[in-house]
Formats: C-alpha cells, sequence, structure tokens
C-alpha cells in the first residue's frame, strides 16, 4: 500500500512539473510572437519545445528517486507529502488541526530533503530535458 501512495505522489509531482514545463514554453512562444520575430526563429522555437517531454525511462527514474527519497523520512513527512497531492498546505492544516506555520515547516523539510537529492525545479533538465 506504501508503493502505491509513493507512486500516486511522484505521479502528482511530475504532472506539476510537466504543466511548470509547459507553461514555460508557452510564455516563450508568447514573447517570442510579441518581439516580432522570423518565421525561421518561430519555426526553430516549435521544434525545441517538442522535445522538452521527459522520455518514459527519464519518468520512471524521477520515480525510483522520489521513492528512495522519502522512504526515509519520518511517517508524519511522508503522509504530508502524500496529502499535499490532495490538498493545499491550508486545507491541509484545517484537516489536522495543525497550524498552517507547522505544515510550511514540514514543507521546508520535504523541500530541503528532496533539493538534497537532487529533486528540485531543474531536476529534468539535469537529465538533459530543456526547459
Amino acid at each position: 500500500a506504501k508503493r502505491a501512495s509513493v507512486r500516486t505522489f511522484a505521479s502528482r509531482v511530475m504532472d506539476k512539473e510537466l504543466i511548470s514545463i509547459l507553461r514555460h514554453r508557452l510564455a516563450q512562444r508568447r514573447q517570442h510572437l510579441l518581439s516580432s520575430a522570423s518565421l525561421e526563429e518561430l519555426t526553430e522555437l516549435a521544434e525545441l519545445a517538442g522535445d522538452t517531454a521527459p522520455s518514459p525511462l527519464q519518468r520512471q527514474q524521477f520515480w525510483l528517486d522520489l521513492e528512495r527519497t522519502l522512504a526515509p523520512l519520518s511517517d508524519c513527512l511522508r503522509e504530508t507529502a502524500m496529502a499535499l497531492c490532495w490538498d493545499s498546505p491550508a486545507g491541509l492544516s484545517r484537516t489536522l488541526g495543525r497550524s498552517r506555520a507547522s505544515i510550511y515547516a514540514r514543507i521546508g523539510r520535504l523541500r530541503k530533503t528532496m533539493t538534497a537529492a537532487g529533486i528540485d525545479h531543474n531536476y529534468f533538465a539535469d537529465l538533459g530535458v530543456e526547459r
């Protein structure tokens, strides 16, 4: 059951990362269009945008890295990570009856642990996926 929960969490993190990548690419296109770019430059940008999604192997590696990173954490932090897939920090605070400050402190510890493991906003860039 824990394995499925970690996979669900990883899937949510991956979805958010992919959305971030797409949002970044779309913003680049809008800026490029507004700067009266040449047709050649727009074509080149469109070709680059098609190669930004992580491969299935890279996604699988992400899940494995995330599983390894979350495994040694306390039950409290793992449960917080899972709960954040479904609820906002404020909602989680209400559900658990804890202050938002305590939830954000947990998020800070999760972020620090994930960053130390190399899982941050540059994770896919480090794997060779352009952002």
